[in-house]
């Protein structure tokens, strides 16, 4: 009896590891960590760090409809930007926003943060601010990951629709948000 409670179990936990993996949207692969953007660009780095609940659940960041990365667990993903407006976006079970007024040469913080929900796991963006003592300990902890650009496009293509909706819904003011300052740029 207690061995096939134990195969039960272990097909179970099986089963899951599977459906988790499967739920990744695209293939990361390790990058280096950027400390600077150029001085005519703006680097925006999402952190998420592990807390268990949810680990094995990754979320999309976007940038309006460009997508930027997979955020894993204990990994960061930077993104070297334009300057001026910008509308990112992180997707699991649900959508969270941040807006962000980007300025030149600087870099900003948002951390992903993931919290129970129904199917999986739901997100929310918080603004990290520039005086946040944790900032260093994520750049030398958190594992930087990047998306290769074939992948980006193809997950472009696939999820159009979906993210056209969640602009939509953010430009008819139907949802919430954080908003990142561009005095928060280090």
């Amino acid at each position: 009896m207690r061995q096939t409670q134990r195969a039960v179990r272990l097909i179970g936990v099986g089963m899951c590891v599977v459906l988790l993996v499967a739920c990744a949207s695209v293939t990361m692969q390790t990058a280096p960590l950027v400390s600077a953007p150029q001085a005519n660009t703006a680097l925006v780095t999402f952190v998420r760090t592990s807390v268990f609940f949810g680990d094995g659940i990754s979320m999309d960041i976007w940038d309006g409809e460009r997508f930027i990365g997979a955020l894993g667990a204990g990994k960061l993903v930077q993104y070297e930007t334009e300057l001026g407006e910008h509308l990112f976006l992180a997707n699991a079970e649900n959508w969270s926003y941040t807006t962000a007024n980007l300025l030149p040469g600087k870099r900003y913080f948002i951390k992903a943060n993931i919290f129970p929900g129904i199917g999986s796991g739901r997100v929310a963006l918080a603004v990290v601010s520039k005086t946040d003592s944790r900032i260093e300990e994520w750049q030398s902890k958190l594992k930087p990951m990047r998306a290769l650009p074939a992948d980006k496009q193809a997950l472009e293509s696939k999820k159009k629709d979906q993210v056209q909706a969640a602009v939509m819904a953010f430009k008819a003011g139907k949802v919430t948000f954080s908003t990142l300052r561009p005095e928060e740029g280090l």
